[in-house]
């Protein structure tokens, strides 16, 4: 009996079901990192096809949020936790609080006030 989810993977990754990858390409990516990519940017782009959709534009601005929150914490602000443990328990919990309208409630759980932070 064939899988269906891995069939739509195949799908979205463009390989045929069923087909060993190959390890790394010619510059050296890992060729399963780079098609777990691919799909995901596949899943967004789908997702913001439905922005400002009255009935599903949430998801679209969901993932937004998420997206601006990370951004923020990571990038801009440069933070991370001091243990894979709690570096995956407290990004679950700050994403968890990311809601397709606000953010404030995920930045608070940072413990750090926007603002206290200048990087410049």
């Amino acid at each position: 009996m064939t899988d269906p989810v891995l069939q739509s993977i195949a799908a979205a990754t463009g390989l045929p079901f069923g087909d060993p990858l190959p390890q790394t390409s010619a510059d050296g990516i890992d060729l399963a990192v780079r098609r777990a990519h691919e799909a995901f940017a596949g899943w967004l782009d789908s997702a913001h096809t439905f922005k400002g959709d009255a009935k599903w534009g949430w998801v679209a601005n969901l993932l937004d949020n998420k997206i601006a929150v990370a951004r923020q914490v990571a990038v801009d602000w440069g933070l991370n936790y001091l243990t894979p443990d709690a570096s995956v328990s407290n990004g679950m919990a700050i994403a968890k609080a990311v809601t397709p309208t606000d953010t404030s409630a995920a930045i608070a759980l940072v413990g750090i006030p926007t603002g206290a932070i200048s990087l410049g």
